[in-house]
Formats: structure tokens, C-alpha cells, sequence
């Protein structure tokens, strides 16, 4: 309930009666090793949840440059923001539909892997270290 699938079912509902044929893949039960090679090969994620906090899977579609339709949840505005053909929309079936077709005849990827670059584990690493120094100096 709290992925709330009804609201992404009510939306590709609408993008099919455009005569736009689209599969669903979802990331549950997937190995993680697999998610890159899947997010590589889709056209664009959509994000419908009730709530999230920071989603691992939105931060992951950044990353390899997947487009990314998303209702606003979580931290999820803050890595779409300013990203090429990636929307942060209202919870409603149709806008959603409309984000997903503009993203699928868009035929473009997103650019929204410099969003989350801050996130990657050397950089991390390296602000945890000074982080340290910094107290260690103290």
C-alpha cells in the first residue's frame, strides 16, 4: 500500500488507451547487482509512493541517467531538481500519464546523474574522513 501501485496502474491505464504499449517492471525481489542493468534498459521510472524518506531507487535512476516520474515524497524534488526530463507531479493519474508519455516521445534520458553525484561512495568517504580530522583536530 504504501508504493501505491493503484495510483501507477490508474496512470499507465491512460498512457495505454493512447494506443502506447508499455511493461511494467517493478525492483522487488531483484538482486541488486541487476538493478543498474535494469534501470539502464527502461525508458523511465515512476515513483507513486504514499511515503519514502530518501528513495534508494529514484537516487539509482539519477545515476544511470533514467528519466524519472515522480510524485513529490521524500527527498525525491531535491535529486530531480533542474534535471532534464525528469518531473516531480501532483498525485493525479493524469498528469502522471501525461509526465510518462511526454518522457516516452521525448525518447531522451535524463541528466540527472550530476544530481546525485555528491551521493557516491568516494565522495562520501572523503567528507567522512575530513569529518574525522576535523574532530579528531578538535
Amino acid at each position: 500500500p504504501v508504493k501505491n501501485v493503484a495510483l501507477l496502474d490508474a496512470a499507465l491505464e491512460r498512457v495505454r488507451a493512447r494506443d502506447v504499449e508499455v511493461e511494467v517492471s517493478y525492483l522487488d525481489g531483484i538482486a541488486r547487482d541487476r538493478v543498474p542493468t535494469l534501470m539502464n534498459a527502461a525508458d523511465v521510472m515512476v515513483m507513486t509512493s504514499v511515503a519514502e524518506g530518501s528513495p534508494n531507487a529514484v537516487k539509482e535512476a539519477c545515476a544511470c541517467n533514467l528519466p524519472v516520474v515522480s510524485v513529490d515524497v521524500g527527498d525525491v524534488g531535491d535529486h530531480l531538481r533542474g534535471a532534464v526530463n525528469c518531473h516531480v507531479v501532483e498525485r493525479d493519474p493524469g498528469e502522471i500519464a501525461t509526465r510518462i508519455l511526454r518522457v516516452l516521445e521525448s525518447g531522451a534520458r535524463s541528466d540527472a546523474r550530476r544530481n546525485v553525484t555528491p551521493l557516491a561512495r568516494p565522495v562520501l568517504a572523503r567528507r567522512l574522513a575530513g569529518l574525522y580530522r576535523e574532530v579528531a583536530r578538535r
